[in-house]
């Protein structure tokens, strides 16, 4: 499974890494394992889209976070992104479209985000 890091992602989404990372502590945190103390975490594409999902109900339905947790992965479950709400209700996402348009913010992302260096930096030589 491929994965990404929370600043790539941020990035792909258009939101800014803090945000992200608040949404992932706050209602989001089960879909993902918590991030290794130093480390930034990486999220499975999937996930990506679960998020994505979120941030989109969130931000276009006013719904909050806990509860657009479940309504993306119920959407995520549906065979064709649609999930009836009620009787007389049904929200549809156009899961495919969605998919394509995450994967061509990803590589756009992928291009601009340098990972920052770790451990020591190179030992310095004196000139002779």
């Amino acid at each position: 499974m491929q994965t990404i890091t929370t600043a790539t992602a941020a990035l792909a989404l258009g939101i800014e890494a803090k945000a992200l990372d608040n949404l992932l502590n706050s209602g989001a945190n089960e879909l993902l394992p918590p991030g290794e103390r130093g480390r930034s975490r990486r999220i499975p594409l999937d996930v990506l889209e679960l998020i994505t999902l979120v941030l989109l109900l969130k931000r276009d339905l006013g719904v909050p976070v806990t509860r657009a947790v479940e309504i993306a992965q119920a959407i995520h479950r549906a065979p064709h992104g649609e999930i009836r709400l009620g009787s007389l209700a049904v929200l549809r996402f156009d899961v495919a479209r969605l998919r394509d348009v995450l994967q061509r913010a990803i590589a756009d992302a992928l291009e601009t985000v340098v990972p920052p260096r770790r451990g020591r930096p190179p030992a310095r030589t004196r000139p002779s």
